[in-house]
């Protein structure tokens, strides 16, 4: 079996959470109190497992789980923010997705959370960082559902050294 790079976006793809205009609402009612920022994204309150029970996508999580096979490499790259890294693999963990062990159970590798800038550079940035350190993988394959980066993905896939699979998690299929 040859090496394979698997990434995975958290947010609306390995994991439901909540949307801002909703989530901000449910925060303020479960809570009593108005929503003490702007913005949402880059926000702990998102993350408040307190607040919110934030699911697996079922269909994603059947791919996450067969990707972790072998040599693989498999891990989680989100636009959310490096100070949210904990909460991240906090809600994580509240779904029994653990970062892999030595003994190779089912699992993420690494988590990556942007360091800084547009999502779409750092997830490129970031991608073409795994790439290059593993040129012995076969093939790149990705799963996000942020529409407005798909397009660009499919671009950025035509220059890369590596075969390239992205997967639409809205649309629930391979789109290259």
């Amino acid at each position: 079996m040859s090496k394979k790079l698997f990434a995975f976006d958290f947010d609306g793809t390995l994991i439901n959470t909540p949307l801002e205009e909703p989530g901000i609402l449910e925060w303020e009612k479960k809570t009593g109190e108005k929503y003490p920022h702007r913005g949402w994204w880059s926000k702990e309150e998102s993350l408040d497992l307190q607040i919110f029970q934030p699911e697996i996508n079922p269909w994603v999580f059947e791919h996450f789980k067969n990707s972790c096979s072998g040599e693989n490499y498999v891990f989680v790259a989100t636009g959310r923010v490096n100070k949210l890294k904990d909460k991240v693999k906090s809600v994580l963990d509240f779904n029994q997705i653990f970062q892999r062990n030595k003994f190779g159970e089912i699992g993420y590798d690494d988590l990556f959370c942007n360091t800084g800038g547009e999502t779409f550079l750092f997830k490129t940035k970031l991608f073409e960082k795994i790439i290059n350190d593993n040129l012995d993988a076969e093939e790149f394959i990705m799963f996000d559902d942020r529409e407005e980066h798909l397009d660009k993905f499919l671009i950025w896939a035509k220059k890369q050294p590596i075969e390239i699979k992205i997967y639409n998690v809205n649309l629930k299929k391979l789109i290259s």
